[in-house]
């Protein structure tokens, strides 16, 4: 706020000057030092004298907090130095504070400890500090914490709640605590609280609880995704082309589809806090390697490289030099994250392609294949887009950029999608896993169509050219897995039987949160239906308790067919 006093136009060197300046300074204090309330970590009230004493969280895992090793400086290293302090020590530590602190609201101060006996971030329920029988002088020093939760005494105070916690209270200390505890007590007398004033029509509670209400009935309503009525455009109403990954991410969750897709919402991007080069941005890496190494060998001739010669050893050089080229490319845009975890990535990534060149070399040998086309554009970068025509004889235009087309010396195509992430397991019996996976027969279309009206002297295709769609897992953990299927009418007709299915209740406005049975890791697979990264249990309980509702039916048989009701019913 003071920066333009010192210079209207701060140069970084400037900002960077204040700012340390800023850093240095103290933040001081409000009042003199022993008058009003001193707020802090519990070892500042060592060898002071207090009048009321309040300690929190004391609960196993906060305090006394885990202690782990130090994973630089070790306990075994710091007993070598005799001067350094063991981590180890840290709990007799803060054992002493606690005593401290307690010792110095003296014989006529009062100390009141809390104990939290839960967190909303996690469902189990905490144990009490080990201290507390031997302050609470219940139990001798060392004994069980067991029974702390039953005592009777008159100085124990059990707070069930936080709304337990509003209604004991004497005085509401906020005009927020005084509203929730006049709520609840007209719900007790009244058994709901729809005709309080604050929840009728009009008043400020009014949308939140007409939220809550439609969210805990089995109703299929507009607070769950239902948009029945609004005008939200299908992709065969759009005069843009629609990708195979937005009609996936349909399938996975409607909700997320409306968010990117219609509403055009997505969670910020802080690339700031990587310390690795994270699976979007690494893949997008690994493509472009490849791309550019196919690339230049097909460009090199005028027709593709003879099957029977595949890729010789100046071309596995060439391979990494490509690499080289990319890596430093990916860095200038800061994408890598940390140096050290990089310089680890660089030699994975660099090990996959040398397997993606034998296993290709390999493949190309044993099935003849010649590559035709890499990054096979449609509906991007000035191509025209793909029509794609479905069972019901509707049509949609498609966009996207096949990864390799390779033709076998029958005139077979070969689609394939470099993938660096799991495999999936995809086999023609179940060629579209619940509409997650369209890309194999949209894009064995999409290549059919392109080559033919693109006069390739090289290969003849048509419209009725044999393809075999595949994906490939570039990726160690996934042992570099071939994972497809020949593009028969069967799997044509169930893959966009299941378009259809997605295109239709796109247009009818169905767009429920699909939240999988727990998401108790580290990663999160959905950031709408666990926006806060907390799990995902509540919102499955919802989901499946609208189950029944006739809207999601033709979802539910898509895409989580154990749900689907036999007969369906919209509850009142």
């Amino acid at each position: 706020g003071t920066l333009d006093s010192v210079e209207p136009e701060a140069t970084l060197d400037v900002f960077r000057r204040t700012l340390d300046l800023d850093l240095e300074s103290g933040l001081g204090r409000s009042g003199s030092f022993g008058n009003g309330v001193l707020i802090g970590h519990i070892g500042l009230a060592s060898g002071l004298h207090l009048d009321r004493v309040w300690v929190v969280g004391l609960s196993e895992g906060t305090f006394p907090a885990r202690q782990r090793d130090d994973s630089l400086l070790p306990d075994r290293e710091r007993l070598v130095t005799a001067t350094l302090p063991l981590r180890s020590e840290a709990t007799g530590d803060q054992h002493r504070h606690l005593l401290a602190a307690l010792a110095s609201a003296g014989a006529g101060g009062q100390a009141t400890l809390l104990r939290p006996r839960g967190d909303l971030r996690q469902s189990n329920e905490r144990a009490p500090c080990r201290w507390l029988p031997e302050v609470l002088g219940v139990v001798d020093a060392g004994g069980s914490t067991e029974g702390l939760d039953t005592l009777g005494e008159s100085w124990v105070t059990h707070v069930p709640s936080f709304a337990g916690g509003v209604l004991a209270s004497a005085f509401a200390p906020t005009d927020q605590e005084y509203a929730l505890k006049s709520l609840v007590r007209f719900a007790r007398e009244h058994g709901d609280v729809d005709s309080h004033p604050m929840v009728q029509a009009g008043g400020p509670l009014a949308p939140g609880h007409q939220l809550q209400s439609a969210r805990a009935s089995a109703r299929f309503t507009r607070f769950d995704g239902n948009l029945a009525g609004a005008v939200i455009p299908s992709p065969t109403q759009l005069a843009t082309p629609t990708s195979a990954t937005a009609l996936e991410t349909w399938a996975r969750c409607p909700q997320r589809y409306f968010m990117e897709q219609v509403l055009r919402v997505a969670p910020l991007d802080t690339p700031e806090q990587r310390q690795r080069i994270d699976p979007l941005s690494k893949g997008t890496l690994v493509h472009t390697i490849l791309e550019r190494f196919v690339a230049a060998k097909i460009g090199a001739h005028r027709k593709p490289e003879s099957t029977t010669r595949g890729w010789s050893s100046a071309d596995r050089q060439r391979m990494q030099d490509v690499a080289s080229e990319a890596f430093a490319e990916v860095e200038a845009k800061g994408l890598t994250g940390e140096p050290l975890y990089w310089r680890r990535d660089q030699v994975l990534i660099r090990r996959d392609l040398a397997a993606f060149v034998e296993l290709d070399h390999e493949r190309r040998h044993t099935n003849r294949l010649t590559p035709l086309a890499t990054e096979l554009a449609f509906g991007l970068g000035g191509a025209p887009p793909v029509e794609i025509l479905l069972p019901s004889g509707q049509s949609f235009l498609l966009r996207g950029s096949i990864d390799l087309v390779d033709i076998a010396d029958d005139g077979h195509l070969v689609v394939v999608d470099y993938k660096t992430g799991r495999s999936q397991k995809m086999t023609a019996s179940d060629p579209h896993k619940g509409g997650t996976k369209l890309q194999l027969v949209l894009y064995a279309n999409a290549a059919r169509s392109v080559l033919s009206t693109a006069n390739n002297a090289a290969a003849q295709v048509t419209s009725r050219t044999p393809v075999s769609s595949y994906y490939w897992h570039i990726h160690a953990a996934s042992k570099y897995k071939v994972e497809g299927y020949e593009v028969s009418p069967e799997v044509q007709q169930a893959t966009l039987g299941a378009v259809e299915t997605i295109i239709d209740n796109i247009a009818a406005g169905v767009f429920t949160q699909h939240p999988e049975e727990s998401t108790r890791t580290q990663w999160v697979s959905c950031d709408i239906c666990d926006p806060d990264g907390l799990g995902t249990a509540e919102a499955r309980r919802r989901f499946v308790r609208k189950a029944v509702s006739p809207a999601l039916t033709d979802y539910l048989v898509l895409a989580e067919p154990s749900l689907a009701p036999a007969a369906t019913f919209e509850p009142s």
